[in-house]
């Protein structure tokens, strides 16, 4: 059948071939690491870790949100946020039941999750400068730190391995020649491009050293 073609009787049955729990996990590990096209995986300790920051930054934002409107915070516009990722899931919960329609059952949030991402990280933020208090700052430095750290380590010590067959613990020299064969690089021209980045970073977390208000 034609998804398009497809009437609410048709998708309601779809609905009910979708396997909503695993949709939920893909979609949840999507807001960590998505694992490129062949969707590699981090060891399963990164997404359990993950798993328990989640949760808390859950269940601290309606306490936050509620310090906010006592200290006579706009916490309105904070609450407004919440409305995209509650529609985007909704948005992707009804592709997936159109991809059962088309005969593939699978979707990978991770893709499209990236675009809501300034959003997501906005209302963690809140949660977190209310877990995190006069450490706020502090913490949301270290957090972009690790952010970058973690996308690091996964594209040398994940993705590089997968893509290229190299094995574990083979060093750095190694890891900075077949990152050059990926990209079309010469090897000296890597460390350029991973110090770019990292001077990126360095300036956001300099220009971060001002107040941070929310």
């Amino acid at each position: 059948m034609v998804a398009r073609e497809a009437g609410w009787a048709d998708k309601f049955a779809a609905a009910k071939e979708v396997d909503w729990k695993s949709f939920a996990a893909s979609n949840l590990i999507g807001l960590l690491w998505a694992g490129n096209w062949s969707f590699v995986p981090l060891p399963g300790a990164a997404y359990r870790w993950f798993g328990y920051a989640l949760i808390l930054v859950i269940l601290a934002l309606p306490p936050a949100l509620a310090r906010m409107k006592k200290e006579e915070e706009d916490w309105t516009g904070a609450a407004f946020l919440l409305l995209f990722p509650a529609f985007f899931s909704a948005a992707m919960a009804a592709h997936q039941v159109q991809n059962v329609l088309a005969g593939n059952f699978d979707t990978m949030g991770g893709w499209y999750w990236s675009a809501l991402f300034p959003c997501n990280a906005a209302i963690a933020a809140f949660s977190l400068r209310f877990l995190l208090r006069n450490f706020f700052e502090t913490g949301l430095r270290a957090l972009v730190l690790g952010a970058w750290a973690l996308s690091l380590w996964g594209g040398l010590a994940v993705l590089l391995p997968h893509y290229t067959g190299m094995p574990p613990g083979r060093g750095l020299a190694e890891s900075l020649r077949r990152i050059s064969q990926l990209n079309g690089l010469p090897v000296r021209a890597v460390p350029g491009v991973l110090a770019a980045e990292a001077a990126c970073l360095a300036g956001i977390l300099l220009y971060s050293r001002r107040e941070v208000r929310l």
